[in-house]
């Protein structure tokens, strides 16, 4: 039996769905976003725990003593790495207003030298604006304080959850694998084999971007404070940013292609305008 659809049926139904599965979508975003990250984090925990197994820990044990480790592990990262982020976001923000008055100085220098040459052009920018929005918004207000609490207070949700569905895909860890085995095609052997290499392959990509952003993020964040060292000279302020920048080039590696020039563009930013301030403020700098 074969069902048609009018035309004008299509013409409706169509966008509708489209509109349902997207509207579905956006509701389901935040499960799925859970989702993943328990999934990611149970098949980087799970080589652990395995290999805990081959010393002949049973695996209602090793669950619970890797995310001890792990918590402990997380815990000790925001102890000792939160409060210099902080400090060190705080310091930029409230440097930025200062680097756009040094910018309009600049921009000024430039302007009064196209003027010499018969060249008139207005190169100064209105940063009126922007260092309003920076003093209202700054770290000390308490909108910004508020929506930092709420960020904060909703990421530490995501990661109890994370971490709650995460063990308990470790503790069923046997059932998944059989599920999944099930849906694979190919005899039992076949199937097992499949779904074993993906895990594996799945599992080494992701401890190789983990490993990868920590590497990439601890070179950025020493390279930026060799450059403030007295006998480098290069960018005298940039130790006080070495460690958020660091940070902020690790995180964006994971993202493909467009990640390490996202990385490279603040503190290339920062740089060149601290630079410039620092040779404008010597005498004879500016000329």
């Amino acid at each position: 039996m074969r069902i048609t659809i009018p035309r004008w049926a299509q013409a409706v139904l169509i966008p509708v769905a489209i509109f349902l599965g997207i509207y579905f979508v956006k509701i389901a975003s935040h499960a799925m976003f859970v989702f993943l990250m328990s999934t990611v984090v149970a098949l980087l925990l799970n080589a652990i725990v395995l290999g805990m197994k081959r010393l002949k820990v049973p695996r209602w044990l090793a669950v619970p003593f890797v995310y001890l480790a792990f918590a402990a592990v997380i815990v000790v990262l925001f102890i000792f790495l939160g409060p210099p982020l902080v400090r060190q976001f705080q310091r930029l923000f409230e440097a930025i207003p200062g680097w756009l008055d040094d910018i309009n100085r600049l921009l000024g220098d430039l302007q009064n030298w196209l003027a010499t040459h018969n060249i008139k052009v207005n190169l100064h920018l209105n940063t009126t604006d922007i260092v309003n929005w920076l003093q209202s918004h700054g770290s000390r207000s308490v909108g910004t304080l508020f929506s930092v609490g709420l960020s904060v207070a909703g990421m530490i949700i995501n990661i109890f959850l994370t971490v709650v569905v995460s063990f308990y895909m470790l503790i069923d860890g046997k059932r998944i694998f059989r599920f999944l085995c099930r849906l694979a095609p190919g005899t039992p052997e076949v199937k097992e084999a499949y779904v074993r290499g993906l895990q594996s392959a799945f599992s080494r990509f992701v401890r190789g971007q983990a490993l990868l952003a920590a590497t990439v993020g601890l070179a950025c964040g020493l390279a930026v404070w060799v450059l403030s060292w007295d006998m480098v000279g290069v960018w005298p302020e940039g130790g006080q940013y070495a460690l958020l920048f660091g940070f902020w080039a690790g995180v964006t590696e994971v993202i493909p292609y467009v990640g390490p020039y996202i990385g490279a563009v603040p503190p290339v930013i920062a740089a060149m305008i601290s630079c410039c301030s620092c040779a404008r403020s010597v005498p004879g700098g500016s000329e």
